[in-house]
């Protein structure tokens, strides 16, 4: 397969007809044999379960793990970009002193959501706070993100 043909699966695959057909291909009996029959020879049999061992520690499966966490990189380095503008341009405020424990000195901005509309609605916390904020909400926060 060539990669232009690669990218275009990509593209569709990812696009939202291309999920749905996903998901019909997968309720079907057909997508349902076919999981079972991969469920049977990786992820029940001792062979597969060391062959995935083996995978996560070679170099492809970690490349594999990178790529998957920089998937909500992405919406978190533009985020931050954003408060970096706005703040530079005095459109967001740094006060220096922590919004939950009132701390002074070293803050950072705490963005509750990477959704485009709520970059700028940010808190400044700081690091001690924000990562209990992190700890504390690690299970509300999407794979990747928190």
């Amino acid at each position: 397969m060539t990669e232009a043909r690669r990218a275009q699966r990509a593209r569709y695959n990812m696009s939202a007809k291309g999920r749905a057909a996903t998901a019909r291909y997968k309720a079907s009996p057909k997508g349902r044999a076919q999981r079972a029959r991969y469920d049977a020879r990786y992820n029940v049999s001792a062979a597969g379960r060391a062959a995935y061992a083996r995978y996560n520690v070679s170099a492809k499966g970690k490349a594999r793990d990178l790529a998957r966490q920089d998937r909500g990189r992405v919406w978190r380095q533009a985020a931050n970009a954003a408060v970096r503008a706005a703040v530079r341009c005095g459109e967001l405020v740094r006060s220096g002193a922590c919004s939950a424990c009132g701390a002074a000195g070293r803050t950072e901005f705490h963005h509750p959501s990477y959704l485009r509309k709520d970059w700028l609605a940010a808190e400044e916390l700081c690091r001690r706070c924000h990562r209990r904020w992190h700890r504390a909400n690690a299970a509300i926060m999407p794979e990747g993100l928190g």
